[in-house]
């Protein structure tokens, strides 16, 4: 058995209503509730964000291609994010995953579609 490694996040403001979460490691039950806490964080008071939207609107990144390894209950993570960025008129784009989805398992991606529907 795999040991689960601990989830690194950063966050980037590449430019004016943008900010970017790079994730890396592994998204798990517990790792996905530190990756929700700093959403939330996020889209509740980021000055980045909330009231400075660029000319195409805010938008917030989760850029998940050094994520080695994804449990559901991680990633249910993103569909509360995708709720919350929606409340608060934030664009949520969730990146990193087009070229590994061939062979991530059907749950992962039934999760992922979910999160991607806006």
């Amino acid at each position: 058995m795999t040991a689960v490694l601990p989830v690194q996040l950063s966050v980037e403001v590449p430019g004016t209503g943008t900010v970017v979460v790079r994730v890396a490691g592994d998204l798990d039950a517990g790792n996905g509730t530190r990756l929700l806490r700093l959403l939330d964080d996020l889209l509740r008071g980021s000055s980045a964000l909330v009231g400075r939207a660029g000319p195409d609107g805010a938008r917030l990144v989760v850029d998940l291609r050094d994520v080695r390894s994804f449990e559901c209950r991680g990633l249910d993570v993103l569909r509360h994010a995708r709720h919350r960025a929606d409340t608060v008129g934030v664009e949520l784009v969730v990146a990193g995953v087009e070229d590994r989805r061939p062979v991530l398992p059907g749950r992962v991606l039934a999760l992922l579609d979910s999160a991607l529907a806006g």
